[in-house]
């Protein structure tokens, strides 16, 4: 068995070695990223939920208009307010209809 570590000094359950890697660690694997499931949801009605200071909570509802790898715009068109939100701040999202997304 090709194990990356030495049996004698680590007694707990053994490294994987390439040929029984589990899938969720498999690097093979495609995997989205935030842009892009932002990306081909763009349009679709959200709210977004948000966490800053540690402590306060806010959320925004409106229409995912644009992307990239540091915020989202999104339109509110109740209110004609546009929101510009930084990912990192980001919770979560919930959407208010089904979202798209790529079977792999």
């Amino acid at each position: 068995m090709n194990n990356y570590f030495d049996p004698n000094v680590f007694k707990g359950q053994p490294i994987y070695s390439n040929e029984n890697i589990p899938s969720a660690l498999n690097t093979n694997n495609i995997n989205y990223n935030q842009s892009e499931l932002f990306n081909i949801n763009k349009g679709k009605k959200a709210t977004i939920y948000i966490n800053y200071n540690n402590k306060d909570e806010k959320d925004f509802n409106g229409i995912i208009e644009h992307t990239n790898n540091n915020y989202v715009i999104m339109s509110d068109p109740s209110c004609g307010k546009w929101y510009i939100i930084p990912k990192k701040y980001i919770i979560y999202i919930a959407f208010d209809e089904a979202i798209n997304y790529i079977n792999f």
